[in-house]
């Protein structure tokens, strides 16, 4: 017994264990190296037997070899054995079978060592696999495959041999290149000889055919044939005779000739000059006779639905229905010729299969149809030809006039009739052929008159008719001219306009006396007569009869004082002229007054001012208290100007309060001015004059650090001591203010008020956090008679440092265990105490350090401690202790016993028992034939086979392992052979089968001899004996010692022949369902039968009649027996064809946009499978699909073909005429401006979609718009996708969206003019609406802006304008007088969509 002791090592911080295991498992290999062992071989199959080695170190529990084949086959996992000196070898072995994709493999093996797989040690091999020719990529082929010949035409066909050779470069792979020798032989006219092309020469002689050509040699190196056939000369006799060619191929793989080292390579080994040594592959290719193209057409109306005619007027559009049957396989190109006949001119041609032409001059036309196949020797063409009319028609026209005869001027309706002739002008027209109507149709669009006219009977008919019209409304007349031969006319339509009046109408805000009034025009007209609208919208302001102010509005108007006033506004409309006036009053309301007293205007910083209202509330106009409802109080800085204006807005009191600071640096006094803003409930507001307010500077304050040296470090906690300069002092301040407060959130940490003239103060600041903390601490001089400035200074106070440190478990053994100590902070001075002193000699003044202590008998402690100190300030830690308990040793002696250890065959059982010291172990158990367990005890083992087993026992602790070993023999035994055998009498040939019945053998030591020269390696095998007598069996085989047993039995074999199952169906054409059919029995040896006729039906009769009732293809089944129980069975196919294919289909949808997808459900009945061929249209494309799906992608009518045959290769054609219609699909498109813009202004949306009708936007922040061009404003800020959706009138739609399109921003901008040149002619819309004309309104230029006031001052500080509307400027005039040419000051106040506020002030020039 041998005993082994190991040390386990656990690492707990370098690496994780599954990475450390792999790695060191791995790095014990070098040395990669392998050999083919198979002899070479290029063509399939090929049995690949591949040697590979690696050296491995450190003795490994298993070595394997992981084998990757490179053709998609698993991976195999081969045990590798040591040959000696760590060399770990093994073989394995893969077939590259025949029939496979590639030509060349390469194979890969790997190392697993310990079931670890070292990805690093690849090893490759290249492993070259041929074939046939129609393997490996290869593919025979025959250029061209069908060569078709019109019926009556002779044509020369040569072939070339166009095959693609397997494992050369055109395959893709060429890394061994099959470029050795081929050979090609041609076979002329093969296949069936009822349809051969009569008399066909191959190289000028009509052979017997079919007939061979000879074996061609293509010696390598050879990539690509170049093989022709011999010249065939063939003539169209008859349509569907045909002429096969068959090209037969060799290569290396299949050779011809087995034997080329003669030097001869027609020289088969086995003599067989017609097939060669190997079979060959081969392909086919054919001549076809074909017809001839009928060309035909006839003429239709407008499109292929339209009504089938020969006459057709000027400007009709003629469709050319093309009625050319085609042929299976053609290629039909098709030349249209039309002239007109009178001016023998061409006038169109086309290759279309249906033109369509819109003819413009009268007269008879030719039209020609030629027809040919360019699929085809001769082209197969075909002519056909016709002639078309197109008849000449009057042009139709209409002049209107008043009853004298001049042009008419526009109506407005008043209730009075007006009367209006309309007379024929036409021209082009002939009496003698021509009709003539007028129709009349009044406001509602109803039908009033109606009068015919037909030539000769009316030979003047240049008339006209009179009506009398009242209504508003638009009335026309139609005049039709037709021509009596054919259904041809012309028409001229006139149209008459009674406009309606509209109605005045307006709307207006209540205005104040400092304010202005608010006027917008509301007129409408109810009933609009040819788009007339109203354009022309004028006012009297001033009640004197004057309409001096135009415009629709919304403007404003300044009324001079409170009051009632009488506004007349009259509209007008742009066609019609009809105009309409309405009067209504308005009322101006009276405006508060604003002023104010503040209690002081100067002081010291902070001061409060209490501001008074001069005018109380209750006598405020107009109505006392109830009538106002804000006070807004306006601050601006006037010593720094730059500094923004302030508002502030309280409930409505007689006194406010507000606190003012002076903000200098440089502690000069600082000065606001201040406003009052009152705004009333009736929505008039007034601004007070400004006052100024003065708030005195504070001189500067300081106090010293008394306490303060350059070699304190300030480490917490620290006390300050701090004392008022004297300078201070001096300055008389009656109390001190100090106050502590955290730097970091400004917080208060602590406040003291001391009273002069004591100017210490000492405070103790503790920092507890890891980081340097600073503090501001505040000086506050205060006085009741002067104002002083406060100090302030910054101190820094060091935190203490750490000692914490942490203890972590490295590693340990059997005997000796390691920790690892680790301060907590870092980048300090550390000093360290261990006791007892460690093994090893760490370093006590690192931040980190390991230390290592031997285990003893029994657990003890170990003590340690920390303490630091911060280099760079000096401050030094509390000292950290910790107890470490060190763990004691452990005591495994792993041992067991096994008995037996010498067994023999059968007796494959030991038992094992443990006798490993108590403990909480865990136990490894290896009992050497590939089992193992984790027991403690494991009892009992029992061995499969002989052999010689080493029994491995791990016993493992928390620390450290123990190994123990013991070997068992057991031993094999000598073989047992017997064997059985199934029946021995029966029919010829007899199939026996034998069962091996031995035991302790190796079964692939077994072989049987039969007795009759015939052997065999299988367990259980089966043999046919094909001759009575009397035979003696053998069987031999061998234990895996080697030891040989042979054992014989003597059978007596008696065989009768069986019977032979033969019959016929009756000779005819064709066979047709429900029609009998009577077979003919040619069975031999045999008296009782059984026929299964396919269909369900089955037959006892010798020679039995049968009817199927369906077509199709049945197998019908003959099983024939004889006295002994003998049968066999023969199988015979018969075809059940129909009298003629039904040919229908079925389409959906019939109609939609394009791109239109159609699903085509095939309903023929009685076709063959692949005898489908569909056609989608003119200029569409052609299918074989029994039910196909066709996109079309232009839109149009199409008329769709399905062609399909039955067995008997009878064809039907099945023509839906313009059965499917594509609509045009719309072009959505459109452009934007601008694209980004601040919050409030407009985006402008221009369509530039083609083919829609409606329109569908999303501005992608949930608004949406119908209008063609539409406009919109965002409320919000971002990013927004634009979708718009056209749709046309058949529904059909097309989306575009832009994403990110329109960028809107919160802020804005303000440009201002400074100039402008009112209207001379009065004032232009007065305060108009945004801005109107060319430069004649004053109106800054902005965006985002949410809020606007603007007020325009004249010199003399008079307010000239007031506008709060953004869209309203000013027109230069005041109170309705254009004012004198001089600089006027504006001030603009902007609230922006960001919330912020502008105040712009400053001059434009009016120009005159």
């Amino acid at each position: 017994m041998i005993k082994r002791f190991y040390f386990l090592f656990i690492f707990g911080v370098i690496l994780s264990g599954t990475a450390q295991q792999a790695w060191s498992q791995c790095a014990t290999y070098s040395n990669p190296g392998n050999n083919v062992e198979s002899p070479p071989r290029l063509c399939a199959p090929h049995n690949f037997e591949w040697r590979v080695w690696y050296t491995v170190l450190g003795s490994p529990a298993t070595v394997e070899f992981v084998y990757d084949w490179g053709d998609g086959a698993p991976t195999v996992t081969v045990p590798a054995v040591d040959v000696g000196g760590a060399r770990y070898e093994a073989v394995a072995t893969h077939l590259y079978p025949q029939g496979g994709m590639q030509c060349n493999y390469i194979p890969t093996v790997q190392i697993q060592i310990n079931g670890t797989l070292c990805t690093s040690s690849l090893q490759s091999q290249n492993v070259t696999v041929w074939d046939t020719d129609e393997d490996n990529g290869g593919q025979p082929r025959i250029d061209p495959v069908l060569y078709r010949i019109c019926v009556g035409e002779t044509a020369v066909v040569q072939f070339d041999d166009n095959s693609i050779w397997n494992c050369v470069p055109n395959s893709g792979e060429n890394d061994r290149i099959n470029n050795a020798v081929r050979w090609v032989q041609w076979i002329y006219g093969t296949g069936a000889a009822g349809n051969r092309i009569p008399g066909v020469q191959v190289d000028g002689v009509a052979e017997t055919y079919d007939f061979a050509g000879p074996v061609e040699v293509l010696p390598g190196p050879i990539e690509v044939s170049n093989s022709q056939s011999e010249p065939i000369t063939a003539f169209g006799s008859a349509v569907g005779d045909q002429f096969e060619v068959t090209l037969r191929n060799w290569n290396i793989c299949n050779p011809y000739d087995a034997d080329t080292t003669d030097g001869d390579y027609l020289n088969p080994t086995l003599g067989d000059l017609v097939n060669g040594d190997s079979a060959f592959i081969e392909t086919t290719a054919r001549i076809v006779v074909v017809d001839t193209a009928h060309a035909d057409f006839r003429t239709r109306l407008n499109n292929g639905s339209g009504t089938i005619q020969t006459e057709f007027c000027i400007d009709d559009r003629v469709f050319f229905e093309n009625l050319t049957p085609l042929i299976t396989g053609s290629a039909f190109a098709y030349e249209w010729e039309i002239t007109d006949i009178n001016t023998a001119t061409v006038v169109r041609t086309s290759t279309a299969e249906n033109p369509q032409h819109d003819f413009t001059t009268p007269g008879p036309k030719r039209v020609r149809l030629t027809v040919r196949d360019g699929n085809s020797v001769g082209n197969c063409g075909g002519t056909f030809i016709s002639t078309i009319n197109i008849v000449e028609t009057a042009t139709a026209a209409i002049e209107v006039t008043d009853t004298s005869g001049d042009p008419l001027t526009p109506f407005c309706a008043d209730g009075m009739p007006k009367e209006v002739v309309f007379a024929d002008t036409s021209i082009n027209f002939d009496p003698a052929t021509s009709t003539w109507e007028w129709n009349f149709f009044d406001e509602t669009g109803s039908e009033v008159l109606s009068e015919r006219k037909i030539s000769p009977a009316n030979p003047t008919v240049q008339d006209s008719i009179k009506v009398s019209i009242t209504n508003p409304g638009t009335y026309y007349a139609v005049l039709i001219a037709s021509t009596t031969a054919v259904d041809c006319e012309t028409r001229d339509t006139a149209y008459v306009h009674i406009y309606a009046p509209p109605t005045a109408d307006f709307t207006f805000t209540a205005g104040c006396q400092s304010d202005s009034v608010i006027l917008e025009s509301t007129a409408t007209l109810t009933t609009v007569v040819d788009g007339d609208e109203i354009d022309t919208y004028e006012w009297d302001l001033d009640d004197d009869g004057t309409f001096e102010t135009t415009g629709e509005g919304p403007f404003k108007h300044l009324f001079p004082v409170a009051g009632t006033y009488q506004v007349h506004h009259r509209v007008t409309t742009r066609k019609g002229m009809c105009s309409d006036v309405i009067t209504l009053p308005i009322t101006v309301d009276p405006s508060p007054y604003a002023s104010f007293t503040p209690s002081t205007t100067e002081g010291c910083e902070p001061l409060t001012v209490a501001f008074a209202v001069d005018t109380l509330l209750v006598n405020q106009p107009p109505s006392g208290a109830a009538s106002i409802d804000e006070y807004i109080w306006h601050v601006q800085d006037i010593t720094t100007p730059s500094n923004p204006e302030e508002t502030f807005s309280f409930p409505v009191a007689d006194t406010t309060e507000l606190l003012f600071e002076n903000t200098l640096a440089s502690f000069a006094d600082q000065q606001y001015e201040v406003w009052l803003e009152i705004r009333a409930t009736n929505g008039c507001d007034a601004v007070s004059q400004k006052d100024t307010i003065t708030v005195f500077a504070s001189p500067p304050s300081e106090y010293i650090i008394t306490n303060f040296s350059g070699v304190i470090t300030n480490c917490s906690p620290h006390t300050f001591e701090f004392e008022v300069t004297a300078a201070t002092q001096a300055l008389g301040a009656d109390e001190y203010v100090w106050t502590v407060f955290d730097e970091a959130d400004s917080s208060v940490i602590y406040t003291e008020t001391i009273a002069a003239p004591n100017a210490q103060f000492s405070y103790e600041i503790t920092n507890d956090t890891t980081i340097r903390k600073q503090y501001r601490v505040r000086l506050q001089p205060t006085s009741s008679t002067k104002c002083f400035a406060p100090y302030e200074e910054l101190m820094q106070v060091f935190p203490a440092p750490s000692s914490a440190f942490d203890t972590t478990f490295v590693e340990a053994d059997c005997d000796i265990v390691t920790y690892e100590l680790d301060a907590q902070q870092k980048g300090l001075f550390y000093q360290w105490n261990v006791s007892p002193t460690p093994l090893n000699n760490p370093s006590y003044t690192a931040d980190k350090l390991l230390v290592t202590f031997a285990k003893n008998v029994l657990s003890y402690p170990v003590t340690v401690t920390l303490e630091t100190i911060n280099g760079s300030t000096g401050c030094e830690s509390d000292v950290t202790t910790e107890t470490i308990m060190i763990d004691p040793q452990e005591d495994i002696n792993a041992s067991f016993t096994v008995d037996p250890t010498l067994l023999e065959i059968p007796n494959t059982t030991v038992s094992i028992t443990n006798t490993t010291n108590p403990g909480s172990w865990t136990y490894e158990w290896d009992f050497g034939d590939g089992t193992t367990s984790t027991e403690a005890n494991p009892g009992t083992h029992t061995y499969e086979t002989f052999g010689e087993y080493m029994i491995k026992l791990k016993a493992t602790g928390d620390f450290c392992f123990e190994e123990d070993s013991a070997r068992v023999i057991i031993n094999q035994t000598l073989p047992q052979l017997d064997f059985s055998y199934t029946t021995i009498e029966g029919c010829l040939p007899l199939e026996v089968t034998f069962t091996n019945n031995s035991m302790y053998v190796d079964s692939s030591s077994v072989f049987w001899d039969f007795g009759d020269g015939t052997t065999s390696t299988d367990w259980n095998p089966v043999h046919i004996y094909e001759a009575s007598g009397v035979y003696t069996i053998a069987l031999q085989a061998s234990n895996e010692l080697g030891v040989v047993v042979t054992e014989e039995k003597t059978i007596v074999v008696d065989l009768t022949q069986g019977p032979k199952a033969d019959f016929r169906p009756r000779l005819a054409q064709r066979y047709i369902r429900n029609e009998d059919i009577f077979f003919t029995n040619l069975s031999q040896r045999s008296n009782t039968y059984f026929w299964d006729f396919g269909d369900g039906t089955t037959s006892t009769l010798e020679e039995p009649t049968h009817q199927y009732a369906d077509t199709g293809r049945y197998d019908i089944t003959l099983i024939a027996q004889n006295a002994l129980g003998c049968v066999d069975t023969l199988v015979k196919e018969i075809i059940i064809e129909p009298f003629l294919p039904e040919v229908d289909f079925s389409y959906e949808p019939p109609k939609g946009c394009r791109p239109l997808t159609v699903q085509f459900r095939n309903l023929s009945r009685y076709a063959e499978a692949d005898s489908y061929r569909w056609s989608f249209g003119e200029g569409e494309g052609r299918s074989t699909e029994e039910n196909p799906v066709y996109t079309y992608y232009e839109p149009g009518f199409y008329t769709i073909t399905l062609e399909a045959s039955n067995s008997a290769g009878v064809t039907v054609v099945e023509r839906k005429e313009f059965s499917v219609e594509v609509y045009e699909t719309p072009r959505a498109f459109f452009n934007l401006r601008p694209d980004r813009a601040f919050l409030g202004a407009p985006i402008y949306f221009v369509n530039l979609s083609l083919g829609a009708e409606n329109y569908y936007w999303d501005f992608g922040d949930g608004n949406t718009s119908t209008d063609f061009n539409p406009e919109h404003t965002y409320e919000t800020p971002g990013s927004y996708d634009v979708t718009l959706i056209a749709e046309s009138n058949q529904g059909c739609r097309d989306t575009l969206v832009l994403e990110s399109a329109v960028l809107i921003e919160d802020g804005g901008t303000v440009q201002v003019p400074n100039a402008f040149t009112p209207s001379p002619f009065g004032p232009s819309n007065s305060e108009v609406v945004g801005p109107n004309g060319q430069n004649d309104i004053f109106l800054p230029v902005f965006e985002g802006v949410t809020e606007f006031h603007m007020m325009i001052y004249n010199r003399w500080g008079e307010l000239m304008f007031e506008s709060f509307d953004k869209t309203q400027g000013w027109n230069g005039y005041y109170k309705g007088r254009l004012c004198p040419k001089d600089a006027y000051v504006y001030k603009v106040k902007l609230k922006f969509s960001d919330g912020g506020t502008r105040t712009v002030v400053g001059d434009v020039t009016l120009l005159r």
